[in-house]
C-alpha cells in the first residue's frame, strides 16, 4: 500500500502554526498602536506634592481627633442653607470664626459644592449651601488647623453627623 505524498502546502498543519503565529503577530501591531494613539500620561503630573498635601489632611484629621471634635451637619434644601453645631471634648478649645464645608460628587468633579459657613452669637455655623440632590457624596468640614474624616452619604443629604474623633492606634 502505498501513500500519496502531498506537498507541505495541500496539509493541514503548516496552515495551523501560519495562523497561529500570524494572528500573534498582528496582535502585537494592534496593541502596539492602542499604547502609542492612547496614551494616558501620569495621574498627577505633580504627585510629588499632591502626597505632601495628603499627609497635611493627615496631620488635620490627627489634630481633630487630638481636640476631641463632633459636628452636627444640618442641611435645608428649602432654603439652601446650612447649619453645624461643632462640640469639642478638650477644656479651652477656641471654636474658629468661619468653617469650610465641601460636599464632592464621588463620580462628578463639576457637581462639586462648597461653602463658608460664619459663626453666630449663638456658636452655630451657618452658611448658603445647596443640599446634594442625587448621588453619592463626600462630605467634608475643616477648621483653620483641623479637618474632620470624610463621611460619604447617599443624597438626598440632610444631615450628617461626624461622632467624637478619637486617634486611632
Amino acid at each position: 500500500m502505498e501513500r500519496e505524498i502531498k506537498p507541505w502546502y495541500r496539509e493541514p498543519w503548516p496552515w495551523v502554526v501560519i495562523g497561529a503565529l500570524s494572528f500573534v503577530v498582528l496582535a502585537s501591531f494592534v496593541t502596539l498602536g492602542i499604547a502609542i494613539w492612547s496614551y494616558d500620561g501620569l495621574v498627577a503630573d505633580d504627585y510629588y506634592k499632591k502626597g505632601k498635601e495628603i499627609n497635611v489632611v493627615l496631620e488635620r484629621q490627627e489634630r481633630s481627633a487630638a481636640l476631641g471634635l463632633s459636628a452636627l451637619l444640618t442641611l435645608s434644601p428649602d432654603d439652601e442653607t446650612a447649619q453645624v453645631v461643632l462640640q469639642s471634648g478638650v477644656a479651652g478649645f477656641k471654636p474658629p470664626q468661619a468653617l469650610h464645608l465641601w460636599a464632592v460628587h464621588s463620580r462628578f468633579p463639576g457637581q462639586d459644592r462648597e461653602a463658608m459657613l460664619i459663626s453666630g452669637e449663638d456658636g452655630i455655623y451657618r452658611g448658603h449651601f445647596i443640599a446634594p440632590t442625587e448621588g453619592r457624596w463626600e462630605i467634608v468640614l475643616e477648621g483653620d488647623n483641623w479637618r474632620l474624616p470624610i463621611l460619604r452619604a447617599q443624597a438626598p443629604v440632610t444631615e450628617v453627623r461626624w461622632e467624637r474623633a478619637v486617634r486611632e492606634p
